[in-house]
């Protein structure tokens, strides 16, 4: 089968699929986002903490 051929019949599934998932609701689609922001939230906050520990670290050992 033709590479591009293949491609377009993946396309055409995925849409197909996707017509078949329902909605979430504007409540639920609210949750998802609010739980979404608060996890990139505490990811920067740890990549912050890490970010200073091993600058610290580094200047002790390097000074």
């Amino acid at each position: 089968m033709n590479p591009f051929a293949r491609v377009g019949l993946f396309v055409r599934q995925t849409a197909d699929e996707t017509r078949k998932a329902a909605a979430p609701s504007g409540r639920a689609l609210a949750r998802w986002s609010e739980a979404g922001g608060l996890l990139v939230l505490t990811l920067m906050a740890a990549v912050t903490v890490l970010d200073l520990a091993f600058g610290r670290g580094t200047l002790a050992v390097f000074g």
